[in-house]
Order: C-alpha cells, then sequence, then structure tokens
C-alpha cells in the first residue's frame, strides 16, 4: 500500500511527494534506499539502515545542510534514539560564546526529533511550507510488506 501527499504550496526546492512501505518519493522521484532529504539540495544515500546502526557521525553529517530542525525516520515503527544520540552539537563558527555562558551547550545544539519514516515525510512537508530549513534522515527498511 502506498500514499500520494496532497500538492501544498511549498516554497522549497524539494518536497516529499509520496512514500510507501519501502520508498519515499521526493519530487516525484522514488527513493528505495535510506537517505537524507533537505529543503535545499538534492537527496542523497545516508548509511544507517536501521536506529541500532546511527552513529554519532552519521547525525553529524546532517549538520551540513544548517537544518533549523532534523528528523529521524526510523523506519516503520517509531523507535527512540539512544540518549547520547538526542542531540548533536554544532560546530561553532565564530567561537563567540562565552565560558560563563550556562545555556551554551543549548546554544550549540541541535535536538534529533524521531517518527516513523511515514511520519517524518508528513512533518517534513508541514515544516517545509513554513519556510524552515528541515533535513530528514529517512530510514527506508527493506522486506516483506506486512
Amino acid at each position: 500500500m502506498s500514499s500520494l501527499l496532497q500538492p501544498e504550496i511549498i516554497k522549497s526546492k524539494f518536497t516529499i511527494t509520496g512514500y510507501g512501505f519501502n520508498f519515499i518519493e521526493v519530487n516525484k522521484v522514488p527513493y528505495y534506499s535510506s537517505c537524507i532529504v533537505s529543503t535545499s539540495s538534492e537527496p542523497t544515500l545516508w548509511k544507517p539502515l536501521s536506529t541500532e546502526t546511527v552513529t554519532k557521525l552519521d547525525l553529524e553529517e546532517l549538520l551540513a545542510f544548517e537544518p533549523d530542525i532534523i528528523i529521524l525516520g526510523t523506519g516503520h515503527n517509531h523507535q527512540f534514539l539512544s540518549v547520547d544520540l538526542q542531540t548533536v552539537m554544532k560546530k561553532n563558527k565564530n567561537n563567540d560564546v562565552s565560558f560563563l555562558d550556562k545555556d551554551s551547550d543549548l546554544l550549540n545544539s541541535i535536538s534529533v526529533e524521531s517518527m516513523s519514516t511515514n511520519a517524518a515525510c508528513r512533518t517534513f512537508n508541514i515544516l517545509a511550507a513554513e519556510g524552515r530549513q528541515i533535513v530528514a534522515a529517512l530510514i527506508i527498511e527493506k522486506g516483506n510488506n506486512k
């Protein structure tokens, strides 16, 4: 079974136009492997095949897209990441945070919002329609249709 999403007025270059059991569709092009989808650049393949194989380096790779929000699509079912993977530290380009600033870690980190891949597809488009800079790392699980 697959679902097509209704067209919306979205100003980003890339939107998720459909999804199904083992694929997503970005700008009407299907992808059958885990991938990174950003509002501003072509989808790229992503190494993790399940949440158990996601590493800190995999998540830090997403910072190159300079997102406001990071969404992790965890496959068919929602799964939580381990606590140490739920936030990613941004690289501080200006190095201008004072050592007395008790909230400096909060200012220099970004949360990873985990949800099923189908929910991540819907959320991506809603946030993109708001003009947000979104990056979604979407795990596409292989296997038989349930």
